[in-house]
This record gives structure tokens, sequence and C-alpha cells, in this order.
């Protein structure tokens, strides 16, 4: 199936940490950058998952009300298509 997606978002968080630490940064950039790749491996980031879940829920509910909002729309337009076949 691939690698999960807890995977991707931990690289992504080490990549973004590595990008934070530059030698023009930081003095001790190259342990910083171990650090957090340490710190990152045994997160378990479920605070991102729990945000990630609150937005999907919204967009979820955004989707729904727009679907059912179309499908009024398809009704009434074809309530006056039958009428004007009348």
């Amino acid at each position: 199936m691939g690698e999960k997606l807890i995977d991707k978002i931990k690289r992504a968080m080490v990549k973004d940490f590595n990008e934070l630490y530059k030698p023009k940064f930081s003095i001790n950039y190259q342990a910083e950058r171990v650090t957090r790749a340490v710190e990152v491996e045994v997160m378990s980031i479920s605070n991102v998952f729990g945000v990630v879940d609150k937005e999907i829920k919204k967009l979820e509910e955004k989707v729904y009300f727009l679907e059912k909002k179309c499908e009024m729309f398809r009704k009434i337009i074809n309530n006056v298509l039958e009428r004007e076949e009348e």
C-alpha cells in the first residue's frame, strides 16, 4: 500500500527542521538536526491528526451543504423545464 501517512508527515517535518537548522542560523546546526530527527521519530503527532480531522470534518460539512443545494437547484430546474413542456 505504500508509505503510511504518519511516516510522510514525519519525513516532511524532519525536512523542515533541516531547512531551519543551517550554518548561517545556528552554530550547532548538525546536532540540532539529529536531535529534531530523533524527537520527530518518537512523536505520535496525534495533535496534528486532531487538527487535520477537525478541518476534514468542516470540509465534509461544506460539501454536504453544497450537495444539498445542488440537489435543490436541480429539482427547481427540472420543475421549470417540465412546466415549459406542458
